[in-house]
Parts: C-alpha cells; structure tokens; sequence
C-alpha cells in the first residue's frame, strides 16, 4: 500500500488480512485539506486498485503540565 499527496509519497504499508496501518510523519501535511491516494499494487489472487479521499489537517493547541 502507497498513500500519495498528489505523486509525493507520504507513506507505506503492508496489506494483511485486508487492513493496512500507514505511518505518516508529523511534518509530512501542512495544515489544511489534503487530497490523498491509497494505492495497492496487487498481486496474484487480488488486482490493483486506489481510492482518492479528502483529509483535513488541524493546527493542535499545545500543552504544558508542570507538577
């Protein structure tokens, strides 16, 4: 599995029991909305395949304990 923004690669991950967890790096998307794309390659029992989804990107709001 490839999770694209536009041709940039932003992540990977392997296809296993028809789930895949995707790490993406916290400076890989800017704050906003995104358009990305899974892709899965295939192989001999399942065909390619990919899907485009919208995703929005929030600024978090920092905090600070102090004990």
């Amino acid at each position: 599995m490839t999770l694209l923004e536009g041709t940039r690669e932003i992540g990977t991950g392997t296809l296993s029991g028809g789930t895949a967890d995707i790490t993406v790096a916290g400076d890989a998307l800017e704050v906003g909305i995104h358009a990305l794309t899974v892709q899965y390659a295939g192989d001999g029992a399942h065909e390619a395949g990919s899907t485009t989804v919208s995703v929005t990107v929030a600024k978090a709001d920092p905090t600070l304990a102090v004990s």
